[in-house]
C-alpha cells in the first residue's frame, strides 16, 4: 500500500487531498488544514504602568511605559463608567509617546483609561492588548470669585436698575 500526497496551497488554506491504495477503488474525501498564507507580521507589544492624575479641576493627565520598539503610535481609549465599563477612543498618539493630557473635563468626575500600542505597515494594522485601566477623579470645579461694586438705582414705581463687577471670567449665569 502506498500513501500518496496531493498538495494544493491557496494564500490562507491549504488542501491536502490524501490517496490510498492504488487501485483508487475506495475514494476518498480530501482533507481540509488550515494553514497561514505567509509569516505574520511582527507583534507590537502592550504599553503597561498606565497612570491617570487629575492635574486640575478640568484635566487629567495620562502616562503608560513604551513596550514595544516597532509601534506607529498608541491609541488612548476613555470611560466614564469605571474600570470595567465601556471605553471609546479618546486619541491617537504617535510613535514613542508615553503620555496624553485630556483637558476640557467636568469637576468631580471619575475618568478611566486604557492605552494600547498600534502599527501600521502595508495598509494592515496590528494592535498590541490594552494596558490595564488607571482611573482618577477630577476635583470639585472652582467657585468663581463674588461680583463686587453691587449698586441698585431706583426707577419709577417699583423698579431698580441693579449693576455690579464681574470678578470672575468662567461663571453660568448670576441671581440677583
Amino acid at each position: 500500500m502506498t500513501l500518496r500526497r496531493f498538495s494544493f496551497a491557496y494564500p490562507v488554506l491549504l488542501l491536502s487531498v490524501l490517496f490510498s491504495g492504488c487501485d483508487h477503488k475506495q475514494p476518498m474525501a480530501p482533507r481540509i488544514e488550515a494553514a497561514t498564507g505567509g509569516q505574520p507580521g511582527p507583534t507590537v507589544q502592550a504599553p503597561s504602568s498606565t497612570s491617570a492624575v487629575a492635574v486640575s479641576w478640568n484635566q487629567i493627565n495620562v502616562g503608560w511605559q513604551d513596550n514595544s520598539s516597532n509601534e506607529t503610535g498608541f491609541e488612548v481609549h476613555r470611560s466614564t463608567t469605571g474600570p470595567s465599563g465601556a471605553f471609546a477612543l479618546l486619541a491617537t498618539t504617535g510613535a514613542n509617546a508615553t503620555s496624553y493630557g485630556n483637558s476640557g473635563l467636568s469637576g468631580s468626575t471619575q475618568y478611566c483609561y486604557e492605552v494600547r500600542a498600534f502599527r501600521t505597515t502595508g495598509g494592515k494594522t496590528t494592535y498590541s492588548a490594552f494596558s490595564s485601566a488607571a482611573c482618577a477623579t477630577t476635583p470639585a470645579a472652582p467657585v468663581p470669585p463674588a461680583p463686587s461694586a453691587a449698586n441698585a438705582v431706583p426707577r419709577l414705581g417699583y423698579a431698580f436698575d441693579i449693576t455690579w463687577t464681574d470678578n470672575s471670567s468662567n461663571e453660568t449665569g448670576f441671581r440677583v
